[in-house]
C-alpha cells in the first residue's frame, strides 16, 4: 500500500524521449494470466492495460488519463493500476 502511494505522489522533472518499440504476444503456461500494461506521457498522456489468459483471450483491461507526468511515472501508475485491477 506504501508503494502505491508513492508511485502516485511521485512528480520528477519532465523529459521527452520518443521511440518504437514492437511487442508480439508469446504463450503461456496452462491456467496462467498475463497483465500487459503502458503508460504514456507524450501528447494525451495517460495509462491502460489488460489481462489475456495462457490461450491469448482477452479477459479485463483498462485505460485512464495520467495528467502531465513523466514517461517513467505513467509506466509506473499504468502498472500499479493493473495490480489494483487483476
Amino acid at each position: 500500500k506504501n508503494l502505491l502511494k508513492m508511485v502516485h505522489n511521485y512528480h520528477p522533472q519532465i523529459s521527452f524521449v520518443s521511440f518504437v518499440r514492437l511487442v508480439r504476444w508469446s504463450y503461456l503456461h496452462d491456467n496462467w494470466f498475463r497483465l500487459n500494461t503502458d503508460g504514456s506521457s507524450l501528447g494525451n498522456p495517460g495509462v491502460g492495460g489488460l489481462v489475456r489468459n495462457s490461450l491469448g483471450k482477452f479477459i479485463k483491461g483498462f485505460l485512464g488519463s495520467c495528467g502531465h507526468t513523466t514517461s517513467l511515472h505513467a509506466e509506473l501508475l499504468a502498472i500499479s493500476h493493473g495490480f489494483i485491477m487483476a
